[in-house]
């Protein structure tokens, strides 16, 4: 899921918040409808904290966790806010580790997820979530390809990874 969110930084944290203690398979609906109802942080932030608990119900939790998205989202805007001083239009790119590990309800899955899906380095993933090490380890293997091809050991056509609408 989280490689729908290359250039969306918000909405992939928001993804990993929504699949802890749960399946890809029950977060694609509810994730959906809360990005359609609320796409942007700031659209989140003016929400009731009840309106987000109905559209996550399915998932469990929902008091609980929506709230902390309301945390988290006031978090990061914060964050990039404050980051916005050095980096501009680009500091939802370059937050740090501490960075993302301040923001609440983010832990080392969701740290891993924005150096996979944001930066697109696996040198730093220190997940034990079996699809996010699976994935770092394609990426791996695709890089190793690229380096082979650039020295004319192989040729191969490659796709880019199909964009959120």
């Amino acid at each position: 899921m989280e490689e729908l969110f290359f250039d969306y930084p918000w909405q992939l944290l928001l993804s990993t918040i929504l699949l802890n203690k749960t399946t890809r398979a029950q977060v694609d609906p509810v994730l959906c409808e809360l990005l359609d109802k609320w796409p942007t942080p700031n659209t989140i932030l003016r929400a009731e904290v009840e309106s987000i608990a109905k559209i996550i119900r399915p998932l469990g939790l929902q008091d609980r966790r929506s709230a902390g998205i309301i945390q988290f989202t006031r978090d990061y805007v914060n964050k990039v806010q404050e980051l916005g001083n050095s980096f501009g239009d680009l500091a939802p790119f370059k937050m740090t580790r501490k960075d993302i590990l301040s923001l609440h309800h983010c832990g080392e899955y969701a740290y891993s997820a924005y150096c996979l899906f944001i930066l697109r380095s696996t040198s730093d993933i220190q997940s034990t979530d079996h699809a996010l090490v699976a994935y770092a380890e394609y990426q791996r293997g695709l890089n190793s390809d690229l380096e082979r091809e650039s020295h004319g050991a192989i040729t191969q056509t490659r796709c880019r990874q199909p964009q959120f609408i």
